[in-house]
């Protein structure tokens, strides 16, 4: 009997130990940095005294992104919202602009007094009087 139970922890064993050869892909893709996912309260009114009036390009308010990726999706904003008017269209484009930069699932809403969202990524925005808030999870 006791032989038996060796054999049997031994071919356990034997199967955790054994290896598999995986491809790895031949292109390499930058990754997002992953941040954890958690719910988070904005108020606009805590932004109220920092920019009533935001004229020429928009400014980030905040964000968890990395700088570079701020500045230009401060500059995508500034650039829709010199071709587009319709205020629904800026969002939609915005929201492909953040998408293509960060391959996650966005969200973009303007002008809120509050909000309670969860997400991995978010950025926040003034331009002109609007404010715009993405936030994306993967």
């Amino acid at each position: 009997m006791h032989s038996k139970l060796t054999w049997v922890v031994f071919a356990i064993a034997a199967t955790c130990v054994m290896s598999v050869t995986v491809p790895m892909p031949t292109t390499t893709t930058i990754q997002p940095m992953v941040y954890e996912i958690r719910p988070k309260i904005l108020q606009a009114k805590y932004f109220n005294d920092d920019y009533q009036n935001v004229e020429g390009g928009a400014v980030v308010l905040k964000s968890n992104l990395p700088a570079n990726v701020q500045t230009q999706l401060a500059t995508s904003l500034t650039s829709i919202y010199q071709s587009i008017s319709d205020p629904m269209q800026r969002l939609q484009q915005f929201q492909t602009v953040t998408t293509r930069m960060y391959p996650v699932y966005w969200n973009v809403v303007s002008n809120f007094d509050n909000i309670t969202y969860y997400s991995q990524y978010y950025i926040y925005l003034q331009i002109n009087t609007d404010r715009v808030l993405a936030f994306g999870i993967s």
